[in-house]
């Protein structure tokens, strides 16, 4: 079976073999499906600190962007006279 190791999957890791397998000669511990057999399965992990996701970056700079630094207003664009 899996152990924690150097070779091996860690579990609770990055490649954790509870949520799927991509390893020709390994089942998927969930439903014991080869890399064929099994579609995948969901989970996630607790990271040590808050990360972004970097596909949400350029509207998050946008957002950003359109707020005062100082008070935190919207700003918007001065009236022509």
């Amino acid at each position: 079976m899996y152990e924690q190791g150097w070779l091996f999957p860690t579990l609770e890791g990055v490649n954790d073999p509870r949520m799927g397998t991509s390893e020709r000669d390994r089942l998927c511990l969930t439903c014991k499906g080869s890399n064929v057999d099994c579609p995948g399965h969901f989970g996630h992990i607790e990271l040590a600190k808050p990360m972004y996701h970097m596909g949400f970056i350029d509207s998050l700079v946008k957002i950003l962007r359109c707020v005062c630094f100082n008070c935190s207003k919207i700003l918007q664009p001065r009236d022509k006279e």
